[in-house]
């Protein structure tokens, strides 16, 4: 009587067969909504910001008069953002990322935790240290109250010259994440795009493990990348 044995498993297979179901590969409806609002007011502010520090009379004061509001929605969502991000699992890293990249990508996603919130924060600080300040808020029904600081000139240049700084790091990280994200789609062949839209098509597994289409025996990839 011969046996019906299966082949052995390899390694590959069984690394793949260890992973999760392509359905944890996403973030979560929630945490795409906030991502793409969150970054798209943030664009809008930093453009605000530029148009007040470069102009003077009507136009400066129209352009700060929407950048206060705006900075205290991205203060309120990001700390939304924050919170959804501590209780709500993200996808796992990629595979086969060197020692560096996964540093960086680290860093770069807690400092756009503290710009988002920092930022912000400075400048309701500097809306309120100013000797002169005047309410803000939104389209006159509501006004946000000052922050218990020290109205004097000392007081609001600190928080001036901290929002400068937050918002050139903003830029820095804003194209340091951009890179990240086009060397993964378009050199490592990453679809990190899909992961974060609202789209229910699973992204696809990112295992160093390829599967040729010829013979369907298992392969590496000869750079591993995820």
């Amino acid at each position: 009587m011969v046996e019906d044995t299966a082949p052995p498993v390899t390694p590959v297979l069984q690394d793949v067969a260890a992973r999760p179901s392509p359905a944890s590969w996403r973030y979560s409806r929630g945490a795409v909504v906030l991502h793409w609002t969150i970054a798209a007011m943030i664009i809008v502010n930093l453009g605000l910001g530029f148009v007040a520090a470069a102009t003077e009379g009507d136009l400066h004061r129209q352009a700060l008069d929407w950048h206060k509001p705006v900075g205290i929605v991205i203060l309120g969502l990001s700390l939304v953002r924050l919170g959804w991000r501590l209780t709500h699992r993200p996808p796992p890293a990629e595979s086969g990322l060197a020692p560096w990249e996964t540093v960086l990508a680290k860093l770069t996603h807690w400092g756009f935790y503290l710009v988002m919130i920092g930022q912000p924060l400075t400048g309701w600080w500097l809306s309120s240290a100013v000797p002169k300040r005047h309410a803000f808020g939104w389209i006159g029904v509501i006004e946000v109250p000052f922050l218990p600081v020290t109205q004097s000139m000392a007081s609001a240049g600190m928080a001036h010259q901290l929002h400068v700084w937050m918002g050139l790091s903003t830029i820095g990280l804003l194209a340091l994440h951009l890179a990240g994200v086009l060397k993964h789609q378009l050199i490592d062949r990453h679809e990190v795009l899909s992961s974060m839209t609202l789209s229910r098509t699973r992204a696809p597994l990112p295992t160093s493990a390829r599967v040729s289409s010829a013979g369907r025996r298992p392969c590496l990839n000869p750079n591993p990348r995820g």
